[in-house]
């Protein structure tokens, strides 16, 4: 818990005032919530899914959200909901932090997918998931999931962009959150999926197909320091979003897509007091978002910690993106 509160200080150092916590074990993240809502401790709005659910031997079981077979599936989506989440979180595919997940394989029907659906749909509660590969992103489609987290079009060896999946998100009105983060940046890259080129021209091509993105950073893996937030939105820039297509994604989209455009991601009155200030001009230099200058959470201002320089880790980088890719069977 209390790494959990230091990580929320970051957070709101970066200028964020709202966060996603897709994952942690049991119940750690409501209580957070609370504590922050509760204001006994300071940190962001967050919207909690505690832990994912994953079927056995899959990315995060270990965080104790394990299920197989429809009706655990929809069992376990219940007890979520009992458990007072805001999101719920399933892991459609394997995942390269887990070696042996298979993070290019489908590992829930869309039988499984659909009744988890079903089941946070009649609470009213929002789902999205984690989908690495091509067929874990199609059959999240067909089950009717609000957000897809990563997007990646993993296949054997790679990424393989698929027109068609893209075309039905988009019918769909699927929310995609591309986690792009400092992995992703030129120095130092390590995103496992594939060569940084292609995931550039993947993000294209969701961009040209009309997709909703919102901004997300998956951050708190090695080398993605919570306070660097920004180091995403670079990459969202060299891949042809411009910044106010960032900004809106990270506010007034955003908002949208976690339930909770009646609250923010506007500046209008009687909404919540969520505001940040940068040195530069946000809407013209994406620069800017690393350098937040004021910030003001639900109300209250948080006294801002400088977000230090980026460390050279080229070694250590060029490590994490080979044992990635070797336990994802990718090598």
């Amino acid at each position: 818990m209390r790494r959990m509160e230091h990580n929320a200080l970051r957070v709101l150092d970066a200028g964020v005032t709202t966060v996603r916590d897709l994952g942690c074990p049991g119940t750690i993240s409501t209580t957070l919530r609370e504590n922050v809502k509760q204001q006994r401790t300071f940190g962001p709005r967050i919207l909690s899914a505690n832990a994912p659910l994953t079927v056995p031997g899959g990315h995060a079981h270990a965080w104790g959200g394990v299920a197989a077979g429809v009706d655990e599936c929809r069992a376990e989506a219940q007890k979520r909901i009992k458990e007072g989440v805001d999101v719920i979180k399933v892991m459609s595919t394997g995942g390269f932090l887990s070696p042996g997940s298979l993070p290019t394989k489908a590992r829930y029907s869309i039988e499984e997918l659909r009744a988890i659906v079903d089941e946070a749909h009649r609470a009213r509660i929002p789902t999205t998931t984690h989908a690495t590969g091509v067929e874990g992103i199609s059959r999240a489609v067909q089950a009717g999931f609000d957000c897809i987290e990563h997007c990646s079009w993993g296949v054997d060896g790679g990424t393989e962009y698929d027109d068609a999946v893209a075309q039905r998100i988009v019918e769909s009105n699927i929310a995609i959150c591309p986690t792009m983060n400092t992995a992703c940046l030129e120095k130092d890259y390590f995103c496992p999926w594939d060569t940084r080129h292609q995931v550039l021209e993947n993000l294209r091509k969701l961009r040209q197909a009309g997709a909703r993105i919102v901004i997300g950073t998956d951050n708190g893996i090695a080398l993605c320091p919570f306070e660097r937030y920004a180091d995403g939105l670079s990459v969202l820039i060299e891949a042809g979003f411009t910044c106010r297509e960032i900004i809106a994604a990270g506010t007034d989209i955003a908002a949208e897509v976690c339930g909770l455009s009646k609250v923010t991601g506007k500046l209008l009155r009687g909404m919540s007091a969520d505001v940040v200030a940068f040195e530069g001009n946000p809407l013209c230099d994406v620069e800017a978002f690393s350098r937040p200058r004021f910030l003001i959470a639900c109300g209250r201002q948080h006294t801002l910690t400088p977000i230090p320089p980026s460390k050279d880790n080229a070694l250590m980088a060029k490590s994490i993106f080979e044992k990635l890719r070797a336990a994802a069977g990718l090598a």
